[in-house]
């Protein structure tokens, strides 16, 4: 049987677990309303990083929204496809065809191949069309170099009152330099009268010999 000795350290070693239990949950209970009391000030505490971060706010989405209204203008404006105009040179039909095959698939695969076909004279067409016949004459081995190619230059060779005819030399792809003879007419009649469009370009010779 428990003396009394015994029974009092007991009942002392009890109470001080009681005390502990009892110090813990005040505590806690401490720590949680200092917590409750200060979130609203960290809450309202903004960094001058942060703060200078949220007032560029809306300067940001605007440029960002000004570069992606860039990017669809001039994907548009390249989507365009240039049809006849009697308004273009004879100079401008060429270069904006060699242009074209210089970047054959922008911004669509064969979109060069198509705006090339755009400006050909119609007596051109005839022989040479429709557009999927047109696109396999270009990639036969004597047009395929005009694809992609690295640059052009365009020399007016002569010219007469119903054509005129070019020399435009090629920089390939494989730095080989070749040249063409590219010819251009009016159109005598129609919806596209007037308009200087693509009649022949001959097959290329070397770039060291003479057309």
């Amino acid at each position: 049987m428990m003396n009394d000795l015994m029974r009092n350290q007991v009942r002392g070693f009890t109470n001080r677990i009681n005390i502990t239990r009892q110090d813990r949950a005040e505590t806690k209970l401490g720590l949680a309303g200092l917590k409750i009391d200060l979130e609203p000030d960290a809450l309202n505490t903004v960094s001058p990083l942060a703060m200078e971060l949220k007032m560029r706010r809306p300067v940001i989405s605007q440029i960002v929204l000004s570069a992606w209204l860039l990017i669809v203008l001039v994907t548009s404006a390249l989507a365009q496809q240039v049809g006849p105009d009697p308004a273009l040179a004879p100079e401008d039909v060429v270069s904006i065809q060699l242009t074209a095959l210089q970047n054959n698939d922008n911004p669509s695969p064969n979109a060069g191949i198509a705006q090339t076909f755009a400006l050909a004279h119609p007596d051109n067409k005839r022989m040479t069309g429709p557009l999927a016949r047109f696109e396999l004459m270009i990639r036969s081995p004597a047009y395929r170099p005009l694809l992609d190619h690295r640059s052009h230059q365009i020399e007016r060779l002569e010219s007469g009152e119903a054509y005129v005819r070019f020399k435009v030399t090629v920089e390939t792809q494989a730095g080989k330099a070749l040249q063409y003879l590219w010819e251009v007419r009016p159109v005598a009649s129609g919806e596209d009268e007037g308009a200087w469009l693509r009649t022949n370009v001959s097959a290329p010779v070397d770039g060291g010999q003479a057309l």
